[in-house]
């Protein structure tokens, strides 16, 4: 069962779509953004992580499995490792100007990982107070858990109209 958030921003409108039945890997993701005509998109402002992390939190909350669910959810969003040997990261939303995250300080960098740790999520544990609450993380593209958090949404983008 896919469900869907929607909030218009200056220039950009961001919606977030999750599946409730099943994790999502990138591929999915972008396949959710593309049936909208959008992309995965960067979260430029405080406002826009704020707005992502309290929305997934409240909506998968209401549908919580705890047979699945382990400690919380995660949200792909854009961002790809630039070469196998780089920490920097490659953006393809053309409205995430600042072009970077913050990192959680309690998580590693996934570039020496096997595999590689190439795609961008943002972790949102049940709990508010966990360290990793609302910070950005990286993952195997194929991943649909990490850290005990289940990849269940993804953050899309594209312009107002």
């Amino acid at each position: 069962m896919p469900g869907r958030l929607e909030s218009i921003q200056e220039t950009q409108w961001i919606m977030m779509y999750f599946n409730l039945t099943a994790p999502m890997d990138r591929s999915a993701a972008n396949s959710s953004c593309k049936e909208s005509k959008a992309i995965i998109s960067g979260l430029e402002t405080p406002g826009d992580i704020n707005f992502v992390k309290y929305n997934t939190r409240k909506f998968l909350k209401a549908y919580f499995d705890p047979n699945t669910d382990l400690k919380g959810w995660t949200v792909w969003v854009d961002g790809e490792r630039l070469d196998a040997n780089s920490n920097e990261f490659t953006f393809s939303d053309p409205y995430f100007t600042k072009k970077k995250y913050d990192y959680c300080a309690t998580q590693y960098s996934g570039v020496d990982h096997v595999p590689r740790y190439n795609c961008l999520l943002l972790m949102v544990p049940k709990n508010e107070n966990d360290p990793r609450f609302g910070f950005v993380d990286d993952t195997d593209c194929n991943d649909v858990v990490s850290y005990k958090l289940v990849t269940k949404g993804v953050v899309c983008g594209k312009a107002a109209v």
